[in-house]
């Protein structure tokens, strides 16, 4: 049984439409994450599964219960929001106690409990003080260890580590991930951040205008990201759309930037594209100084530091090319020479309204590589 289960959900305010026939099923002790822009959903889906607005339709089921429209004190959900909302008159050890006194639980038992959870956030010396009189990691340890303390069914976290300086939420991802892990609380995790989605979730579901883009395990989602859209939210890669022959055949324009030689696709496509994509991640664009067969010139447009490498923005003829340059040698204005390998490029198909219809082994190969004529779709006759 899944700890939390969302199907077809629904939200709107008035008549705005937020979310929009959401499915989600997270596993016990399991992290996911809820990415996308501002505007897309996330933080409504997380605000019906707490109880704080009632969906226009569609159920939610914590522990097997449906408790779409039971108030928010049935849900033995614990909340950390951005802003920590700690309450400031109350001191670290009130402030996490607050829910257990809710709950009518004896002193002793609240002590014990409150005592507990401090140690476990590194806190235990600190539970007289107030939150005016803490940094901002150790409010948002008083946040998680105010939520984790009623041993919540399902841990729900919105944006918590927005107020961090950039060291500070880095060492907090780790920390809090630390935490989920150690006490296999089942969480779902809100952020606008693909960095931290990373860091934070054992699944990603990317949100875009109410509906799910994209969703799968960290890794996958990222590595084989299975639409535009995600690719370009999720990735610093390069895509470049094909624009595909009238004669349906599979055979692309030659002279596609950083690669002059024809290409084909190697399988028909998938019935229901209409839009296909060339998704090229940084460290498959080689750049260089000097041209070299099949290269395509280039400027240098923008950098910035990426680890310990570099990410250059490289523009040729209007397309802006993302690269690595580990050697750090390459300036703005700089001239750039682009190649890249068909065979390193991730094909992606999708529908009109950017749903994915790629076959799962879709690749781009050397035109003539194989014989015989070739036909576009799949179904189509030839």
């Amino acid at each position: 049984m899944n700890d939390l289960a969302i199907s077809g959900l629904v939200i709107a305010y008035g008549g705005l439409l937020a979310v929009d026939r959401f499915d989600l099923d997270v596993a016990a002790g399991e992290s996911v994450a809820l990415l996308g822009p501002s505007g897309s959903g996330k933080s409504s889906v997380l605000r019906a599964v707490a109880g704080y607005l009632t969906p226009r339709s569609g159920t939610i089921r914590i522990g097997g219960r449906d408790v779409t429209r039971g108030p928010a004190r049935d849900r033995n959900c614990g909340m950390v929001f951005q802003d920590y909302a700690l309450f400031p008159h109350l001191t670290v050890f009130d402030n996490i106690a607050f829910g257990l006194r809710a709950r009518r639980l004896p002193k002793a038992e609240i002590r014990d409990r409150v005592g507990q959870v401090l140690a476990t956030v590194d806190l235990p010396d600190l539970s007289q003080r107030y939150p005016r009189e803490l940094s901002g990691g150790q409010q948002q340890r008083v946040a998680l260890a105010r939520a984790i303390v009623v041993r919540p069914a399902v841990l729900l976290m919105d944006e918590p580590m927005g107020a961090l300086d950039v060291k500070l939420r880095e060492a907090m991802q780790l920390y809090v991930r630390r935490i989920q892990r150690q006490l296999r609380i089942t969480t779902v995790y809100v952020t606008h951040d693909p960095a931290e989605a990373y860091a934070m979730a054992d699944r990603i579901v990317v949100m875009r205008s109410g509906r799910i883009a994209a969703a799968g395990r960290t890794h996958e989602v990222y590595t084989e990201p299975p639409n535009s859209f995600a690719a370009r939210f999720l990735t610093s890669c390069t895509l470049l759309e094909l624009v595909l022959p009238e004669d349906g055949s599979r055979l692309l324009p030659s002279g596609l930037p950083g690669h002059e030689r024809p290409l084909r696709l190697a399988k028909p496509l998938q019935a229901g594209t209409h839009r296909v994509f060339v998704v090229l991640k940084p460290d498959t664009i080689r750049c260089a100084s000097r041209p070299s067969p099949g290269s395509s010139p280039g400027v240098v447009a923008a950098r910035r530091v990426a680890g310990p490498s570099f990410l250059i923005a490289v523009t040729v003829g209007g397309v802006t090319f993302m690269a690595l340059d580990p050697s750090g040698r390459f300036s703005e204005g700089d001239e750039a020479h682009i190649a890249w390998h068909p065979e390193e490029a991730r094909v992606i198909e999708e529908s009109d309204d950017g749903r994915p219809s790629t076959a799962p082994d879709q690749r781009l190969e050397h035109a003539g590589t194989r014989a015989g004529a070739e036909i576009g779709r799949t179904g189509a006759s030839g």
